[in-house]
C-alpha cells in the first residue's frame, strides 16, 4: 500500500487535472479493500481528500472529490465522525466567510455528501446550513445555484428523516413563507422547478397560500411565449398536484391546456396520472384532452390536436398553440399506444 500511497500523492500534487482525477479514482476504487491497517487507510485517504477541496480549483476535481468524500462517510463508520464534524463546520465558514467562487462551490458539494452520508453529525448544524445556503441559492453562477438546490434537498430529507424540534419548525408553512421569495427568483432553472416539487412534498399540504402565485411561473415555463416548453416545470406541476390534493384542483384547471402545450411526452403522461389520483373529479376532462392528443397523433396530424384555447395566466386571457411535441416518428406512436392501453380511460370505449 505504500507505494500506492506515494503515487497517489504524486498524482494529486500534479498540476495536471486528469493525474488529480486519477487519483481520486483510485481512491475511490481503494476505500472498500479490506487491509490489516485500515484505520490508518481511511485517514489518509480523508488527508488526500481535504487536500484536493483545499488547494483544487477545476469543478470535475471538486465534484470527484466530494463523491469521494460521500464514499468515504459511508463506509467509514466512527472512525471519520470526528473527521465528518470538522468538514461541516470548514464548508460552513467557506458559505459564510469571503465569497470565494471554489471554495463555494466545494461548500455546498460537501454539505450535499455530509446530508446524503453523515446525516446523524449533520442534523447537528441543520440551523447553521439553512441560515448560510439561501446566499448561494443567489448565486450569479448557474452550477453553484444548482448544487446549491442538492444541498438544500438533502437537508430537507434529513430534517424529514429524524424526528428533532427542526421537523415541527420547518415542516409546516412557516418555514416557507419566510423563504418562499427566494425559491421563487430561483425558479426558472430546471433544478429549482425540482426543488420545488420536492419541497412540496415535505411540506404536507402547506403551499395553499403559494398556489397562485407558483401556478403563474409554472404557466410561463410549461407554455412559454418564446423558448422551449420545461419539462422539469410540468413535473414540478404533478408533484405540487400530488401533494395538494383537491386544494390544487381550480388550479390544475386553469393550465390543463397549458400542460398540452408541449405534446404527448412520459412526463405529461405521468403528471396527468398523478393528477388523476390526487383530484379524481378532473378525470373525465383529463380523459378527453389525452384521448384528442393520442387521436391526433395517430392520424399524423398535429392540426388536429386542441389549438388557440385560452388560458387564464396572471388575470388575463392568453392563447396557447400547442408545440410539435419533443418526440417524433414511430417514438412518439409507440407512446401514444401505450398510453391508449395503459392510462386510466374508464368510462370510455375505446373499440
Amino acid at each position: 500500500m505504500d507505494h500506492r500511497y506515494e503515487l497517489i500523492t504524486t498524482f494529486l500534487d500534479s498540476n495536471e487535472v486528469s493525474k488529480n482525477l486519477g487519483a481520486l479514482r483510485a481512491i475511490d476504487e481503494l476505500i472498500d479493500v479490506t487491509i490489516s491497517e485500515n484505520a490508518s487507510k481511511v485517514l489518509k485517504f480523508s488527508n488526500y481528500r481535504s487536500a484536493a477541496f483545499e488547494t483544487k480549483r477545476d469543478p470535475k476535481i471538486l465534484v470527484l472529490a466530494s463523491k469521494v468524500l460521500g464514499h468515504l462517510d459511508r463506509s467509514g463508520g466512527t472512525m471519520t465522525a470526528d473527521e465528518v464534524e470538522r468538514q461541516v463546520k470548514v464548508a460552513l465558514e467557506w458559505l459564510c466567510g469571503e465569497r470565494i467562487e471554489y471554495r463555494c462551490f466545494a461548500a455546498v458539494l460537501i454539505l450535499k455528501e455530509m446530508a446524503e452520508n453523515a446525516s446523524i453529525v449533520f442534523n447537528v448544524h441543520v440551523l447553521e446550513f439553512v441560515d448560510a445556503i439561501w446566499v448561494d441559492l443567489r448565486d450569479p453562477t448557474l452550477v453553484v445555484r444548482e448544487k446549491a438546490i442538492k444541498a438544500l434537498r438533502a437537508c430537507l430529507r434529513v430534517i424529514e428523516k429524524h424526528e428533532t424540534r427542526w421537523s415541527d419548525q420547518w415542516n409546516t408553512g412557516e418555514f416557507m413563507m419566510s423563504r418562499y421569495r427566494e425559491v421563487a427568483e430561483i425558479i426558472h432553472d430546471a433544478s429549482g422547478f425540482i426543488a420545488l416539487g420536492e419541497i412540496a412534498a415535505a411540506l404536507d399540504g402547506e403551499l395553499t397560500n403559494y398556489l397562485p402565485t407558483i401556478t403563474s411561473h409554472l404557466h410561463d415555463a410549461i407554455a412559454p411565449r418564446r423558448g422551449r416548453p420545461s419539462l422539469e416545470a410540468l413535473a414540478c406541476f404533478g408533484n405540487i398536484a400530488k401533494a395538494m390534493g383537491p386544494t390544487m384542483e381550480p388550479h390544475v384547471r386553469c393550465l390543463l391546456d397549458s400542460i398540452f402545450f408541449s405534446g404527448l411526452s412520459l412526463t405529461l403522461v405521468e403528471v396527468l396520472e398523478q393528477i388523476t389520483k390526487s383530484i379524481p373529479p378532473l378525470l373525465p376532462t383529463i380523459q378527453n384532452w389525452l384521448l384528442k392528443c393520442i387521436s391526433a397523433i395517430l392520424s399524423r396530424s398535429h392540426h388536429s390536436m386542441p389549438r388557440q384555447s385560452a388560458s387564464v395566466s396572471r388575470g388575463h386571457i392568453t392563447k396557447v398553440t400547442p408545440q410539435v411535441p419533443e418526440l417524433s416518428g414511430s417514438v412518439l406512436v409507440q407512446l401514444a399506444l401505450r398510453t391508449l392501453a395503459h392510462f386510466n380511460f374508464k368510462g370510455h370505449d375505446l373499440l
